[in-house]
């Protein structure tokens, strides 16, 4: 099912984590519009911009396995996927990388959402950023990814969506939403919350406006 075109109007935030070389290959600059994508560069997870992956502002990455500093641990591309995972469930990951694939680099692969290459043209890697955002962009991916977040039970998750896709219908429901969420909420920071929250109701207003099931 393609994601209706209003979606990248609203949700479009790529961020490439990747060291200093690999950088020439998208744009020096921090930040771009590219394609309609909002496309960020971090060269490293000292970045400022760091903190806004886990935080939820972002709805894809293409992280680097190497080069980007060893804050996290020695594997770096690994631990900082191992770090964000949990904390941010929605962030879609891709390994960007140009490594032939070998047994020491296993884990990074496997927890990994897909691969783009860098050595990939720019029409087939919009292509496949296109296809991964597609699978991000729907208000149920979103609201799994919450459910992840704030250790909700089924029953909770069920509760939860009711009141997203009542807010997606009055957007004057937003806070009530949010509300909601923070009342059911096992873990989770309050701002991966409010984020994933907000996401699900915008893209629950795109479906009901557009008339996607």
């Amino acid at each position: 099912m393609a994601v209706p075109q209003e979606t990248f109007n609203i949700r479009n935030e790529i961020c490439i984590a990747a060291s200093r070389d690999s950088a020439s290959r998208s744009d020096s600059r921090a930040r771009r519009r590219d394609h309609g994508l909002a496309v960020t560069h971090l060269k490293s997870v000292a970045d400022i911009q760091f903190q806004a992956l886990a935080d939820g502002f972002y709805d894809l990455l293409l992280l680097d396995y190497g080069g980007i500093g060893a804050r996290f641990g020695p594997d770096q591309g690994l631990d900082v996927l191992r770090y964000l995972k949990p904390v941010n469930p929605s962030l879609y990951i891709l390994a960007f990388t140009a490594r032939t694939f070998d047994a020491s680099k296993a884990d990074f692969f496997r927890l990994c959402d897909g691969v783009v290459k860098k050595d990939t043209g720019i029409r087939e890697t919009l292509e496949q950023i296109e296809i991964h955002l597609a699978e991000v962009l729907t208000p149920a991916f979103q609201m799994q990814a919450l459910g992840k977040a704030l250790g909700l039970t089924s029953d909770q998750q069920e509760k939860l969506e009711k009141v997203v896709s009542e807010a997606a219908s009055r957007t004057e429901s937003r806070e009530e939403a949010i509300s909601a969420a923070k009342r059911l909420a096992k873990a989770g920071s309050e701002k991966v919350l409010e984020t994933l929250v907000t996401k699900a109701i915008e893209l629950g207003v795109v479906y009901i406006t557009s008339g996607t099931q």
